[in-house]
């Protein structure tokens, strides 16, 4: 393998500055907090569209929300513990392990709702390979 084609996963993840860096920080945040609304919607047994009737916006917004595809901000909580009548807390830990354990939690349930699981590492084994399409 030449050095041009050779590329390390590092410096394919590598972020080019520190607001990048920090863009994505943010969009991660954004994902767990994502994650925790739709584990409460689903305990509760809250639609989206429910939901959007009582926050005054539509289901595709609350979609865009809790799908990553728009970052949640303070108006948005706000708004969502007004209509459902709950307090939102936040926990801050310096444990990296925890916050990666739930980052990649959120991943699993966005890969599944989309349809397109790549990888669940709480499955017993590989879609692909539980159909027999490879061999670990």
């Amino acid at each position: 393998m030449t050095s041009k084609v050779k590329t390390s996963w590092d410096d394919i993840l590598k972020f080019k500055d520190r607001k990048e860096q920090m863009e994505h920080h943010a969009d991660m945040l954004s994902l767990k907090i994502a994650l925790d609304i739709k584990r409460y919607l689903e305990d509760n047994e809250i639609s989206y569209k429910d939901l959007a009737a009582q926050m005054g916006t539509s289901a595709a917004y609350i979609t865009q929300v809790l799908r990553g595809d728009k970052r949640i901000n303070m108006l948005f909580l706000a708004r969502l513990m007004s209509a459902l009548g709950i307090e939102i807390s936040l926990n801050i830990t310096a444990d990296k392990k925890s916050a990666r354990t739930e980052l990649d939690k959120a991943l699993n349930v966005i890969f599944t709702e989309a349809g397109r699981v790549i990888y669940d590492k709480w499955a017993p084994t590989h879609p692909l390979q539980a159909a027999g399409g490879f061999k670990k």
